[in-house]
């Protein structure tokens, strides 16, 4: 059975949602799978683990510009910024997605329905 649970990934930030997007439909499968022994701990470690990766798959393109930074500074620098993050769970994450817009560039996992929006 799936858990009735809400995931949500707070960066402000409303450029990233190709990189957020299929991190959170990926998580999906990882949650399924892992049942029970998920918790928050370990669900936060696999999507700060992964969101670099998910960057690079998803949203980084090389022929962008990067104001004179080399595409290994480039990607270091969005690494630390995305590593900003804040990660929230359940009530703390319905509570947040209640208080705030839907362009705020924070995205969430409803996990029972595998639903994934911004806001």
């Amino acid at each position: 059975m799936i858990p009735k649970r809400t995931i949500a990934i707070v960066l402000c930030d409303n450029d990233f949602f190709k990189t957020f997007m299929p991190l959170l439909e990926g998580l999906v499968n990882v949650l399924i799978d892992r049942g029970d022994e998920a918790d928050d701990k370990f669900i936060g470690l696999v999507i700060r683990q992964s969101i670099l990766a998910h960057y690079v798959a998803y949203q980084y393109h090389p022929s962008w510009s990067y104001n004179g930074l080399s595409q290994e500074e480039h990607l270091e620098n969005t690494g630390k910024y995305l590593s900003k993050i804040r990660i929230l769970f359940d009530e703390e994450a319905e509570k947040h997605i209640a208080e705030n817009d839907h362009d705020g560039g924070s995205w969430y996992l409803e996990l029972y329905t595998g639903r994934v929006s911004g806001y």
